[in-house]
């Protein structure tokens, strides 16, 4: 039993790490026939439960599937008493009932399955029903209209205590969040921003910006809108702007936060203000597909035209939000329901005409098949509408999942080179040098073994170098370098960079010269300055002379810019050479292949250097000696 459970543990893993197909119907399908395989092996345990349980939760929206496996879980429980099984029987259950709006039955079902996890002390299976009951008695009240049922207030509540037991704080922002949309719908708008502003102190303390505290600061803009509040609604959209702003997967909410920030400074009288938003808003957002919001944009843009008298231009923002208006339908299904309004008119009338004496009850017969036509063509609407959109949210994490692995290749590929090029030198350098040393050695050759012995650690730290940057450019490529800024005193920082160097110094007798005071310092990452700084101090002492000299010259350019020169004395660099490496540092983003010509330290330095918002620019004449300037902000 035990090798069963470490199989399925083992493909729960493998699917866990992958985070980006995690909402893939494909990877759900894979892991599930994965734990299927895995049952067919298992005999009966409590470990088979707990996989028939997994494999349930997999089937989230196929009610048969876990219909077919609820009875072998029940029976396994019962026979081996296992109460957590029969606990997540009645959970499971309930999903059945729920997707097939049997509301009243899942009410039932899950309220037995919280005492079950109650009584097993499960904490987190206890919010995590608080929150689905919660949900259930929401959708009861606006389906039904039941304005009495006001259940899921206490459900809500009871998830919060329970995550704040647990010190789980996401819980309980979204408790929080939930209750605050609650009391906003019952007009009660004095508790919701209680609620928001609770919610907003806890994502606070979490201790890192996120979207959840994006999330509450636009929501508690929003009611503040609605109380006509507009300083406070203001204040609290532009902070939710700021966090959205970081984030690549809140595109939806922080469009939808600028059409309420505008709403606010148009009601405010800053009719410029909100056209600006507006426009530069939906100029960032041509791709998105919300045409729904898209219509409230455009509708404010010609309210805020009309204000200004300019009529043709508010006209052209009407026409723009009938056309975003038209697109939240799909045309066929409006030709269909055409096609069937037009049938009813003309059954309608050749009744009328055949059976007048009976117009009264054709009437009533004829005004069912229309709201029967009616609904049918709203639900054939509804599921066509929504097939889109799945299909449209299926292609656009494809291209995603597709963009992910060409990344992957175009690593495999630099990765490839830089073995190929950067890293053949050094090692062939060691090679040489090791036969050349055994060759002395057997000669008895003590003083050209001293020389052989230089070449190879000469050999060494350029080896040394040349795996540092591989794993820092590795670091880069995966987005695992670290993003934290501290203050850094520049005197000091490079002062530690060039002890690193001391042994190559004192070999090759270089002179380093540092002209920086000692009040100078910057706040920046300081992992990729220093890789920048290193690189360029290592390629200064390689390329130099014996007994020639180095200056790192540091001057404030102004108020907001830092320059670093580091010049040497050596050979300055072939004109094909450095027309090469300027040509890399004047491009914007990172270079898209890696060159033969420019070795991994320099182009690190042009991808971390535009990392940090700076400049690096390179001058060199022959024979003169090479000076590359580091041009980048203080904070």
């Amino acid at each position: 039993m035990v090798k069963y459970f470490k199989t399925v543990l083992f493909f729960l893993l493998i699917n866990s790490t992958t985070k980006v197909f995690c909402q893939n119907p494909f990877v759900y399908s894979s892991q599930t026939d994965s734990l299927e395989k895995v049952l067919k092996k298992m005999p009966p345990s409590i470990g088979r439960i707990k996989t028939l349980i997994l494999l349930c939760r997999n089937y989230f929206n196929k009610p048969e599937e876990i219909t077919a496996n609820l009875s072998e879980i029940k029976n396994l429980s019962e026979k081996l008493k296992y109460p957590q099984g029969l606990a997540e029987h009645a959970y499971l259950s309930g999903i059945v009932t729920y997707v097939k709006q049997d509301y009243s039955e899942t009410n039932i079902l899950w309220n037995s399955a919280y005492q079950q996890f109650e009584a097993n002390k499960d904490t987190l299976a206890m919010i995590r029903l608080s929150l689905k009951l919660g949900e259930l008695n929401s959708t009861w009240r606006f389906r039904y209209n039941d304005k009495s049922n006001i259940k899921h207030i206490a459900y809500y509540k009871r998830a919060y205590l329970l995550a704040k037991l647990k010190k789980d704080k996401f819980v309980m922002i979204t408790a929080l969040s939930r209750l605050a949309h609650t009391y906003e719908e019952k007009i009660k708008l004095d508790s919701s921003i209680y609620f928001y502003t609770e919610s907003i102190k806890i994502a606070k303390s979490i201790n890192e910006i996120n979207p959840v505290l994006g999330d509450s600061y636009g929501n508690l803009g929003g009611v503040y809108l609605t109380q006509k509040k507009l300083n406070l609604a203001l204040i609290n959209l532009v902070k939710a702007d700021s966090i959205y702003s970081l984030y690549s997967n809140t595109k939806g909410s922080l469009f939808n936060s600028r059409l309420h920030q505008s709403q606010t400074l148009f009601l405010l009288g800053n009719s410029k203000k909100a056209n600006e938003v507006l426009t530069k808003s939906l100029e960032q957002n041509k791709e998105n597909k919300d045409f729904n919001i898209k219509e409230k944009y455009y509708k404010l843009l010609a309210e805020i035209a009309e204000k200004s008298n300019d009529l043709k231009q508010s006209l052209m923002y009407h026409k723009l939000a009938m056309i975003a208006k038209d697109s939240a339908f799909n045309n066929q299904d409006i030709i269909k329901f055409q096609e069937w309004e037009t049938k009813y008119g003309a059954e309608k009338k050749e009744a009328e005409n055949q059976i007048l004496s009976q117009e009264k009850y054709i009437s009533e017969q004829k005004t069912k098949q229309y709201f029967l036509l009616l609904i049918i063509g709203l639900i054939s609407l509804a599921a066509v509408s929504a097939l889109t959109y799945s299909l449209w949210k299926s292609n656009l994490k494809a291209k995603k999942i597709e963009k992910k692995l060409h990344n992957l290749i175009k690593f495999r590929e630099k990765l490839m080179l830089i073995i190929a090029h950067d890293l053949r030198g050094p090692l062939a350098s060691f090679k040489d040098s090791t036969q050349l040393l055994s060759n002395l050695s057997k000669r008895k050759d003590f003083n050209k073994m001293e020389k052989a012995a230089f070449f190879i650690e000469d050999a060494s730290i350029t080896l040394d170098r040349l795996l540092e940057n591989l794993m820092k450019w590795a670091l880069h490529e995966n987005n695992i370098e670290s993003a934290n800024t501290e203050n850094i005193p520049l005197k000091i920082f490079l002062e530690d960079i060039i002890s690193l160097y001391n042994p190559s110094i004192s070999t090759k007798k270089i002179l380093i010269k540092i002209q920086c005071a000692d009040t100078i310092s910057i706040k920046t990452n300081t992992n990729l300055l220093a890789t920048i700084i290193r690189n360029l101090i290592f390629n200064a002492i390689k390329y130099s002379s014996p007994e020639s000299r180095i200056d790192l010259i540091v001057n404030e350019k102004s108020s907001d810019l830092i320059e670093i020169k580091v010049r040497d004395s050596g050979d300055g660099i072939e004109p094909e050479l450095l027309v090469s490496i300027q040509a890399m540092l004047s491009k914007e983003g990172e270079v898209e292949n890696y060159s033969h010509n420019i070795g991994l330290g320099l182009q690190l330095v042009n991808e971390f250097s535009k990392i940090l918002n700076s400049k690096v620019t390179v001058e060199s004449q022959k024979s003169s000696g090479t000076t590359f300037t580091l041009l980048i902000p203080i904070a």
